[in-house]
């Protein structure tokens, strides 16, 4: 264990530009970012890829049946 009031890790997080990870211009509008972020939330969701998009949609047509 580290000692009381010592930091594992002294280092300073990464910096990151918040514009190029959504692919926006700095110009953006407030709802274009909300909308790039929710777009790209669903997009790496762990729980949305294709495969489970596609057993969660017969799912749904098998129980409407």
């Amino acid at each position: 264990m580290a000692p009381r009031g010592e930091d594992l890790n002294d280092e300073d997080p990464p910096s990151i530009n918040p514009y190029e990870v959504l692919g926006l211009e700095k110009t953006a509008s407030e709802d274009e970012v909300k909308s790039a972020y929710r777009k790209a939330a669903l997009k790496h969701h762990p729980g949305m890829s294709r495969a489970d998009i596609m057993t969660r949609t017969q799912s749904i047509s098998a129980a409407n049946e």
